[in-house]
Formats: structure tokens, sequence, C-alpha cells
């Protein structure tokens, strides 16, 4: 019996060796076929898909500076340009894909103006996509057969244009140029080729007041929206400082004017360590028209003082500073500062004010 029973243990496991051989044949033959190729999809029976690519890509900083050099009698006009892409790669199993994207212009800084009429525009924005002229740009006004004359690369007459464009003499922060832009591929990759040229004319005419001036911009394009302020990206309860640490992560200085100052910040496109405090605060910087970092306290507020009960309750955020940091360890820790928009009173503060 004990016999017999040897007996039927030594085929039980020679056929469980036979059937793992036959596995381990079968995974290795299954797992080179996937390597070279060979009918790997009919014999592995499985399928591969990949999913729909949405990518941007951006080239050149728009940058004008008006001097005596460059902007003077029979000078012509100062050209200066920029260009973005966006390219859709559809998925290989429908091999058709859609999305949608944003297209801004951020102007970081903007010293220029009018030196005869608001109707004489200084500064044009023109925008073209895939070659065309681009005229969806909802908060300008498209300015047409505007004259301009400029020097093109290489050549020492002037090249003479006439052109529709926008005026943006004026214009600082944030323009969007076009706001959930379709993007549609059939069969292929599709791309969407965008440029935007500021060009500052030369009127022949007295324009000494934007002699010395300077233009700084660039494009950017995303899906996401840019958010301009405060409440694009606070939810309820949330603490008014980390709001405004998350306007300035997610948006622009031209937009916000809130700078980080870690030493590192890229200021008006430029590192500018005169201007660095290097504390880790985040304070607004720029002109009283520029910076819109008011705030109300103590009821209703209006920013004109002949309403003086409205006006003594508007204040205004100097920053967010940490309570403690060091270089190496900053503390996340923080608190805001305010001023009032005009003074405060000797009811306030208990003394009587200077004038």
């Amino acid at each position: 019996m004990e016999e017999q029973n040897k007996r039927k243990s030594i085929v039980y496991l020679t056929i469980g060796v036979l059937t793992l051989v036959a596995l381990i044949a079968g995974a290795t033959y299954a797992y080179f076929q996937a390597q070279t190729g060979n009918n790997a999809v009919a014999n592995l029976n499985t399928t591969t898909g990949s999913t729909d690519n949405l990518t941007f890509s951006t080239e050149g900083e728009i940058e004008i500076n008006a001097s005596a050099d460059n902007f003077g009698e029979n000078m012509g006009d100062q050209v200066s340009k920029a260009s973005a892409s966006a390219t859709l790669i559809p998925n290989n199993t429908t091999n058709k894909a859609s999305d949608k994207y944003n297209v801004y212009l951020v102007i970081n800084e903007n010293t220029f103006e009018y030196t005869k009429d608001t109707n004489t525009p200084e500064l044009i924005m023109t925008v073209k996509k895939d070659g065309d002229e681009y005229t969806k740009v909802k908060e300008l006004t498209i300015k047409e057969n505007i004259n301009i004359q400029y020097k093109q690369e290489g050549q020492e007459d002037l090249t003479s244009e006439t052109i529709n464009g926008y005026d943006i003499t004026e214009k600082r922060g944030l323009i969007k140029i076009a706001e959930g832009e379709d993007i549609i591929a059939n069969g292929g990759q599709e791309i969407d080729k965008w440029e935007i040229k500021i060009i500052l004319r030369n009127l022949d005419k007295d324009q000494n007041k934007n002699t010395g001036k300077t233009f700084n911009g660039k494009i950017i394009i995303q899906k996401e929206d840019i958010p301009t302020k405060i409440l694009d990206v606070c939810e309820p309860n949330d603490n008014i400082a980390n709001c405004l640490i998350k306007l300035h992560d997610e948006s622009e200085y031209g937009i916000t004017k809130l700078v980080y100052h870690d030493e590192e910040e890229d200021y008006k496109g430029e590192t500018n360590y005169e201007l660095e405090a290097g504390d880790f605060s985040y304070r607004y910087s720029g002109s009283n028209e520029e910076v819109n970092n008011y705030v109300c306290f103590g009821g209703d507020c209006s920013n004109n003082p002949n309403e003086e009960e409205k006006y003594s309750n508007l204040y205004r955020i100097i920053g967010v500073f940490p309570t403690t940091a060091t270089k190496d360890s900053p503390n996340k820790e923080y608190q805001i500062k305010i001023i009032k928009a005009d003074y405060t009173t000797e009811e306030e503060t208990g003394r009587r004010r200077s004038i």
C-alpha cells in the first residue's frame, strides 16, 4: 500500500512539473512575442490606447524702450513681438479630440501715455492666429487703417504698412486675448499658432512725454483661467493671508502687483535686489493707480474722500508678513499689515494728528 502511494505521488509530481514548465514556456513565449512585436496583440489578446494630449509653448518677451537714440524724428516706429502655440494630439483609438484654452497678454509695466489726444493711439497691439488677423478681443475696440513705418532687420529704409489693431497706450495688467478658444484635432495633431505685436508709433510730433518710457509684457497660453483678485482663489472661511499667497502663486505680478521677497523673485522681468526685503513677505508694489489693495472695515466704504464716514472705513493692505522666519527655515504663519487709505483720526489713536 505504501509503495502504491509513492507511485501516485511521483505521478502527481510529474504532472505538476510538466504543467509548470508549460506555463513558464507559454509566458516566456508571450513575453518575447510582445517584445518583438510578432502578432503581439492577437496572441496576448490586449489593446493599448493613448489619451488626448494638449500642450503649450511660448517664445519671446515684448519689450519697448523709448530713448533719444530710437525715438525721434524720422526714426520710424518700434515693433516688438512674441508668439505662442497650442498643440492637440488626439488619442490613437478614435484619432479625434477637442479642447479649450485661453490666451492672455500680461503687461508687467507700461508707463506710456497719450501725447496728442485719446483718439490718437501711441501703443498699438495686433493679434494674429494662424497668420490671420484676430479681431475677437472683447475688452478692446479695434482701430482701423493705422499707418505704421518701421525698420525690418537688415534694412536701412523704413517699411510702410497699414494695419488694424487695438489701442493699449495706457493699458496695464491683464488683457484676455482669447477666452475658451476651441481647438479640434481630427485625424492627426492640430496646432494653433498665435502672434502678438506691440507697436510704439512715432507720430512725428512732440512726444517728449514718452521719451524714457518703457513697456514690458508677455503672452500666457494655458487651459486654466488666470485669477485677478482674491475672490477668484478664496474659499469660504479661508484665511485672507493664505488667499493672498495663493493669488500670488497662481497669478502674475503684472496683475496682482504682489512680490514675494525671497531674494529670488523675478521683479518686473529682472531680479532687483534693491527692492528685495528678503524677509519672505508678500508685498504690494506699484503706483496708486496700479495697485488695487483696498479692504473695508467697520461698515460701508467709499473711495471718495468727500464721503467722509464711508471713506474712513477704507484701508489698504501693505502685504502679508511671516511672524518669524529665517532664510533656511521660513515660517508658514503669516499676518496681514494694513494702513488707513487716508489717515487715522485723533479718536482712533488718542493722539492729535500733526499737519
